[in-house]
C-alpha cells in the first residue's frame, strides 16, 4: 500500500524519466545503432519500474512494446506517429526533432 507522499514522487520520478526516454527514443532513430538500443532499452526498464503515482493511471509496460513501437516509428506510421507528437508536444526541443525525424 503507498501513501499519498510517495505517490507524488512516483509521479515527478515518472515525469522526470519521460523526458529522459523521449530523449533516448530520440537518439536512436537517429543513430540506431545497438548502443543506442541498449540504453533505451535500459531507460525503458527503469521507467516501468516506478511504481504507481497519484495522478497516473499506474504502472507502466513500455518494455514489452518497446519494439513494436520502435518499428512502428521506423517506418514512420501515420497514426502512431501523430499519436507520439501529440504526447511530446510539451517538450519543445523532442517535438522538433521528431518532426525532423518525420520530414526525412
Amino acid at each position: 500500500m503507498s501513501n499519498r507522499l510517495s505517490d507524488v514522487a512516483n509521479d515527478g520520478e515518472r515525469n522526470k524519466l519521460s523526458n529522459v526516454f523521449n530523449e533516448k527514443v530520440m537518439n536512436y532513430l537517429e543513430n540506431p545503432s545497438n548502443e543506442n538500443y541498449q540504453i533505451l532499452k535500459k531507460t525503458t526498464k527503469k521507467f516501468d519500474s516506478i511504481p504507481e503515482g497519484h495522478e497516473n493511471f499506474g504502472a507502466s509496460n513500455i518494455s514489452s512494446v518497446l519494439d513494436k513501437g520502435l518499428e512502428k516509428l521506423k517506418q514512420k506510421d501515420p497514426e502512431f506517429c501523430k499519436r507520439i507528437l501529440n504526447s511530446i508536444e510539451h517538450v519543445p526541443d523532442i517535438y522538433k526533432r521528431f518532426e525532423r525525424y518525420l520530414s526525412n
